[in-house]
């Protein structure tokens, strides 16, 4: 499983590939708790790219959700495969949390007002800990 982060319009977009299972969710889970530390007011976990997810990646996004709604913000889930909506509708996980058909949908819902309002310049956000680099919406990396 590969995961990347990027900021694009104030919101932190986790891009995922490949399965997310019990070997791998703790990756997963490792990148959502990063930027949930930083209280990021709008976290997107882009799904388009998972083959196969288990209870353990099911229990990732509770988690992740948990978190954000600790410091009141947003978790979201976008473009998720059918495989993966029918396992997100069989945790009913479709019932609490949002999920969008793309991420720009995710972004223009209206808490995006919100989250582009609270942003910080890009500069100021960090890498991830395992040194990842962070994309901006303008391109820059760091």
């Amino acid at each position: 499983m590969e995961v990347s982060s990027m900021l694009t319009n104030g919101a932190v977009v986790v891009a995922v590939q490949g399965e997310v299972d019990l070997y791998s969710s703790p990756k997963l889970r490792h990148e959502i708790v990063y930027w949930a530390k930083k209280k990021i007011l709008s976290l997107i976990v882009d799904l388009d790219a998972v083959t196969y997810m288990d209870s353990s990646g099911i229990a990732t996004l509770v988690e992740g959700l948990q978190l954000a709604t600790k410091y009141g913000g947003r978790f979201t889930i976008a473009r998720p495969g059918s495989s993966i909506q029918e396992v997100l509708k069989f945790a009913h996980l479709d019932k609490i949390l949002p999920i969008f058909n793309s991420v720009e949908e995710a972004l223009k819902t209206p808490d995006s007002e919100l989250i582009r309002a609270a942003s910080r310049p890009a500069t100021t956000i960090p890498r991830t800990p395992a040194g990842r680099t962070v994309i901006t919406n303008n391109g820059k990396a760091f």
